[in-house]
């Protein structure tokens, strides 16, 4: 009972909030500041980001990156520890809803991006209300529970979203498709 109620909680937290997507499609060339939203204990989350990094610095665009630690055992990603740009907290940093609460997030909130990535693979509240806090021209991502909320989701080559693909594989993916669209 008590699980319905805080689902029925969520619902209503996240029909509430407006969409700050402007729908406004950017290409990689074009964008001058990207955001990222990431589960920390995700498999691989640190390569797929360093290599989003890499590609950033190469085109001279800034970047934010905001992750969640889900485990129990209250721990970050230590090989993301050290990047002023991205901040990672842990659940106990989360109401009961599991809505972040601490400054560093509304910071995240506040800020604009010409590219949102949704770099989680699993269902997660907090990354869904995160992403419709951010105010982005587009919101890129591979989960199909949040489908709705992307203007572009990136699926495998036979246009399927496969569970046993890498985080890096849709990583590189989104990349190339962000390379060659054309900003409108």
């Amino acid at each position: 009972m008590a699980n319905f109620i805080v689902k029925a909680f969520r619902y209503r937290t996240l029909k509430k909030l407006p969409n700050l997507n402007r729908r406004k499609y950017t290409s990689l060339g074009d964008a001058k500041n990207i955001a990222f939203v990431f589960n920390s204990q995700e498999k691989d989350i640190a390569e797929a980001i360093e290599l989003l990094k890499a590609r950033l610095k190469g085109a001279n665009i800034s970047y934010r990156g905001f992750g969640i630690s889900f485990t129990k055992d209250e721990s970050t990603n230590t090989k993301l520890d050290h990047d002023p740009y991205i901040v990672q907290i842990l659940k106990k940093e989360t109401n009961w809803l599991s809505i972040p609460q601490i400054e560093q997030a509304e910071n995240f909130y506040k800020g604009e991006y010409d590219i949102l990535f949704d770099l989680s693979l699993d269902h997660s509240f907090a990354i869904e209300y995160s992403l419709k806090r951010c105010t982005s021209n587009m919101v890129v991502g591979f989960c199909p529970e949040r489908e709705y909320l992307y203007d572009i989701c990136i699926t495998d080559k036979d246009g399927e979203i496969n569970p046993n693909t890498s985080v890096v594989e849709y990583v590189k993916h989104a990349i190339q498709y962000l390379t060659i669209i054309k900003s409108k």
